[in-house]
């Protein structure tokens, strides 16, 4: 799921290795030999880097995912720090990170009503304006051919232009004088600040969750042994004033109320994969048993026959 991260503030340098057979290491041991090369780099406050592998499953946000569920976002936000701080404890968890991050500066542009009134100014227009300004316009396309995605063409201002200025609001807005129409300064509408922008709102099936993403790499590599690590920390956590976290492998929890923390990512996989394979197994035992009954005419005989059956698991774990 890493092609959903798109946003403006995230970055992404893609490494394509030589065929496998041209080469002396694993993708994985390459990846392994990258992070250790980076743990070392400086990065600037809230920052952080992941070294990514194509995953050899089903896609996932994280093979390690914490979502943190509570009764209010404070909670819930105060719980996934104290979860994001074990998690950098262990040593073989690593790229941790959470889903809030840092809180960045956003411009707010606000429509001065009585101004509007005044210059006889609409909504409308002013909601455009400010819109073409920061958004751009696609003015047409320019066709590639060969089956290719058309480029759009867009009028837009430059990425060093979209901070709010006297260039800015001095852009011209429609308006109706009382000698016709007319154009009045976008200033003299709207009035703009700088304020600290909001944490971003998750929701999982309508449930408000935080969550808290790691990847693991060195002494061990299977979620379980992670999940296991951190579960072993939390019970040994003094958690103060905050409320120790109930740990669930499976299912939302129904009741708000209590903070919960459940665990996702590559062990939901397993964990669906594996239940979704014993209830095959037990169906195709049950249809076995029944073709047997119908063979022999007898409900004890085939429970005989079905014996070894259990017997072969443990030549298979071993």
């Amino acid at each position: 799921h890493y092609f959903y991260r798109s946003q403006p503030d995230m970055g992404e340098l893609q490494v394509n290795l030589t065929p496998k057979d041209e080469r002396d290491r694993t993708s994985h041991e390459i990846a392994l030999e990258v992070r250790g090369l980076l743990k070392d780099v400086p990065l600037p406050a809230g920052a952080s880097y992941k070294v990514v592998e194509v995953p050899p499953g089903p896609p996932v946000m994280s093979t390690l995912l914490a979502e943190v569920y509570g009764p209010d976002s404070e909670t819930r936000r105060a719980v996934m720090l104290k979860v994001e701080e074990i998690f950098k404890s262990v040593p073989f968890i690593v790229d941790v990170d959470n889903s809030i991050g840092e809180r960045r500066p956003q411009w707010r542009v606000e429509i001065d009503q009585d101004q509007i009134e005044y210059f006889g100014v609409e909504q409308k227009d002013v909601y455009d304006t400010v819109s073409y300004l920061m958004n751009g316009a696609v003015v047409g396309y320019s066709h590639r051919g060969e089956g290719r995605d058309p480029l759009d063409i867009a009028v837009r201002l430059p990425k060093s232009g979209l901070a709010w200025n006297e260039y800015l609001s001095s852009i011209s807005v429609p308006a109706v004088t009382p000698s016709g129409k007319g154009a009045v300064e976008l200033g003299n509408v709207v009035t703009a600040k700088q304020d600290i922008g909001a944490y971003p709102i998750y929701r999982r099936d309508g449930y408000f969750a935080e969550m808290v993403t790691a990847e693991l790499a060195g002494d061990y590599e299977a979620p379980i042994y992670g999940i296991f690590a951190v579960n072993d920390a939390i019970d040994d956590m003094d958690w103060g004033n905050l409320p120790k976290p109930e740990i669930k492998f499976h299912g939302q929890p129904l009741d708000e109320k209590a903070v919960t923390l459940l665990w996702d990512g590559e062990w939901e996989i397993t964990y669906v994969t594996f239940r979704d394979m014993g209830i095959a197994f037990m169906a195709a035992l049950l249809g076995i048993y029944i073709l047997v009954v119908a063979q022999f005419r007898s409900f004890t005989l085939p429970l005989v026959i079905l014996t070894p059956v259990p017997l072969t698991l443990i030549g298979i774990l071993i």
